[in-house]
């Protein structure tokens, strides 16, 4: 049987996401991190963007209930 592919941040060279990082976010960091080879500084920024886009899915939420 052949191997399943590795989920996106999960192999050796693949970074992990910030932790508690959601769904948005984890979907931002995969598409990122999947596709670029990334510099110290420029994974600070992805971190950032992945916490932005948790708060504003979570402010969005708020706002609907």
């Amino acid at each position: 049987m052949p191997a399943k592919p590795a989920k996106p941040g999960s192999g050796p060279d693949i970074p992990r996401p910030p932790e508690g990082t959601r769904a948005a976010g984890r979907r931002l960091w995969d598409s990122v991190v999947g596709d670029c080879e990334l510099e110290t500084h420029e994974m600070a920024l992805l971190g950032e963007a992945v916490r932005t886009v948790d708060l504003l899915v979570l402010v969005d939420s708020c706002g609907r209930a």
